[in-house]
């Protein structure tokens, strides 16, 4: 097992990560010894084709799946096999998903769905309206507090999930194809809010098959045939 991190600037380590699913009597290996470091406070894109093992990379990142072989490490305590509790738990302390479907909840307030991590917190429904409006103030959604997802276009959606994702100041946040669903000029405006959000520390990942996207990260990954075969730093 790998030792504990003292190195506080790196944040996400793995090692030789493997993943194998079984459908009937096939064994399909997803991921083929994944290595991959990340510094605290960077911005990443990971690209890859169609079943390249990206979402299923995501998943294990975002501790919504287990992995076969290999280890991992978040904020270096290792993530090896636990309970679902345990790793909800985990999810609530470090983890803030972003998706390209939102997954906002239709019957709830944008502020109500921004709220919604603190309640898993158990703060005070007082304390977590409070802290939704200012989250929803930053990204200009602040006059649409009281609308529900319906009543918002794409871009106001995702700029609601992105506050529901970093209101409780995680580790990580992971975004799966995040401007898939949205027009050139709405998915440039939710990069920018990406960068803002880079600012304050927080460290991003970000799935995509948008090399403009792309271009705007740090860094960019390239998964294919289930392992990290290239990784280009921004110039």
């Amino acid at each position: 097992m790998l030792e504990k991190i003292h190195d506080k600037k790196r944040i996400l380590f793995l090692k030789n990560i493997h993943k194998t699913y079984t459908q009937g009597n096939n064994r399909i290996n997803v991921l083929r010894g994944v290595d991959l470091s990340v510094r605290a406070g960077e911005m990443i894109a990971i690209m890859g084709s169609s079943g390249s093992g990206k979402s299923t990379l995501l998943n294990i990142l975002g501790l919504l799946d287990d992995y076969d072989q290999g280890e991992y490490m978040l904020d270096g305590e290792f993530m090896g096999k636990m309970s679902e509790t345990k790793a909800a738990a985990l999810r609530n302390r470090h983890l803030g998903f972003i998706f390209q479907s939102f997954h906002l909840i239709p019957f709830k307030t944008a502020q109500e769905n921004v709220a919604l991590p603190l309640f898993f917190r158990k703060v005070s429904r007082k304390k977590r309206n409070q802290q939704a409006m200012e989250h929803l103030e930053r990204l200009g959604m602040a006059p649409w507090a009281n609308h529900f997802p319906n009543e918002l276009s794409g871009g106001q959606k995702q700029r609601v999930a992105i506050a529901r994702a970093i209101i409780t100041n995680p580790t990580v946040v992971l975004a799966d194809e995040p401007t898939g669903a949205l027009d050139n000029d709405t998915s440039l405006g939710v990069m920018k809010v990406f960068k803002q959000i880079n600012t304050r520390g927080i460290t991003l990942i970000v799935i995509t098959h948008e090399k403009q996207i792309a271009a705007m990260t740090d860094r960019i990954l390239y998964l294919s045939e289930g392992i990290i075969k290239k990784s280009r730093i921004k110039d």
